[in-house]
């Protein structure tokens, strides 16, 4: 256990200063951390291939790039809400409803290719105070391991209305077959307000790695 703590330990001072910041895209910070995992395993006698899996959950799991925009005001969305019978906060601003769609099904690519993650976010309410919204995504391995979290931040947001981000990401060449969850969160006001994931299938064939995405949960 300790030798364990000693590389992990290792792996960031290697791999920490390729580690990008929030949504920036942390395909890097993986390759790099799965690289530094490999040689210090690999230099204490162990498995590089193990190295490179502990070096990739530290240096970031996924690449992350992420855009967003206002597509409804507050005005259009807290009427639409009223005549659907839902009550409108007057001092707040809440989560209407948040839906993520993937470019999903019987898609198939190559290691590194990238996933293309569309979220819609309905906002109602009023408030002085602009809320804070942000989108954290996880990869989850088969075995239950959950890498650390790449964050996209709804700096636009400025109040109520209906937003749209596109994330972008990809599964970094190398990792065992196995069916990964991919979990996205949305946070409002620093609590979690809603959550959605779907299934990344990691196969191999004639010895290249495909993913193939499932529906949304």
């Amino acid at each position: 256990m300790k030798k364990i703590a000693i590389l992990v330990a290792g792996v960031f001072l290697v791999s920490g200063c390729a580690t990008p910041g929030q949504g920036q895209n942390a395909v890097g910070g993986a390759v790099a951390g799965g690289l530094a995992g490999c040689l210090l395993f690999s230099a204490m006698g162990g498995n590089c291939s193990d190295g490179a899996k502990i070096g990739a959950i530290v240096g970031g799991i996924i690449g992350y790039n992420y855009e967003a925009k206002k597509i409804a005001s507050a005005d259009a969305v807290n009427a639409q809400a009223r005549q659907a019978g839902i009550v409108v906060p007057k001092d707040k601003v809440v989560l209407q409803s948040y839906n993520v769609n993937t470019n999903t099904s019987t898609i198939q690519q190559a290691a590194g290719g990238v996933v293309v993650s569309d979220s819609t976010i309905n906002l109602i309410g009023n408030s002085k105070t602009p809320p804070k919204v942000e989108e954290k995504i996880y990869l989850i391995h088969p075995d239950g391991t959950m890498g650390s979290p790449q964050t996209g931040k709804l700096s636009l947001a400025d109040g109520a209305g209906s937003y749209t981000s596109k994330g972008r990401f990809s599964i970094p060449k190398g990792y065992p077959q196995g069916k990964y969850t991919v979990k996205s969160e949305l946070w409002l006001n620093d609590k979690i307000a809603d959550t959605k994931s779907f299934k990344v299938q990691v196969a191999y064939a004639d010895g290249n790695q495909l993913i193939q995405l499932a529906s949304v949960e």
